[in-house]
């Protein structure tokens, strides 16, 4: 196991604690983070994109499909559960709380640089996330 497979894991031990200091400590100083509705740098603003989801979800879990290391870059491909039970703070203002339950496959990139992430890059689906959180209609079915 290389250095970013083990990055990696600590990464999604982080997500899985919701431990916001854990996470800062994984950044480097100015690491970049890109996902839907972030386009930050540095680990505070990364930990405040988290804080967000964390605030949001309760009983959120990772579950974990594969890791892929290549050099110093490690993709996870992962499905995060869990419920809005609490506020979602979006641009468009605070989304109060659902009480359903969301799955949602994630993608995440990170690029390892002297032994921190320096580069993230996180996708995940924002319409099948709104979708299940009933804050968009469900896509009407095509008859095969």
């Amino acid at each position: 196991m290389g250095q970013a497979r083990d990055i990696a894991q600590q990464y999604i031990r982080a997500l899985e604690r919701e431990d916001l200091e854990a996470l800062k400590q994984l950044h480097a100083a100015n690491a970049a983070f890109a996902a839907p509705g972030a386009d930050v740098v540095g680990p505070d603003q990364i930990a405040g994109y988290f804080k967000v989801f964390f605030d949001a979800l309760s009983d959120t879990r990772h579950d974990v499909k594969n890791i892929i290391e290549s050099g110093d870059t490690a993709v996870i491909e992962m499905v995060g559960n869990g419920t809005h039970s609490g506020p979602l703070w979006t641009p468009q203002g605070v989304v109060p709380p659902t009480g359903r339950r969301a799955t949602l496959p994630i993608i995440a990139i990170l690029e390892i640089r002297a032994g921190k992430i320096g580069r993230a890059h996180m996708e995940f689906d924002q319409v099948r996330f709104l979708t299940e959180l009933g804050l968009m209609p469900q896509a009407a079915s095509v008859p095969v």
